[in-house]
């Protein structure tokens, strides 16, 4: 066996225990990373289906209410209150 080729069977051992490390270390960040991307998506799932609804459910209820109140604020305006003496 050359020299070069001790090397590169060197070199590749060490890459695969390097591999082997790094993968056992990072894999708990990984696992970490793909629980917060399940947990993202399951918020991005309720804003959509529970918010948004309950948003449009009020914007709904208030649009009548909202028509009311400016009736009485145009009425108030023109009201002009007795003075007092």
């Amino acid at each position: 066996m050359s020299d070069n080729e001790l090397l590169l069977a060197i070199a590749d051992i060490m890459d695969k225990k390097i591999k082997s490390a790094l993968g056992a270390e990072l894999q708990p960040i990984k696992d970490d990373i793909r629980d917060m991307k399940h947990r993202m998506t399951n918020i991005e799932l309720h804003l959509e289906n529970v918010t948004d609804k309950t948003f449009s459910y009020l914007q709904k209820i208030m649009y009548p209410q909202r028509k009311g109140m400016k009736k009485l604020q145009h009425r108030l305006k023109l009201y002009k209150p007795i003075s007092r003496l």
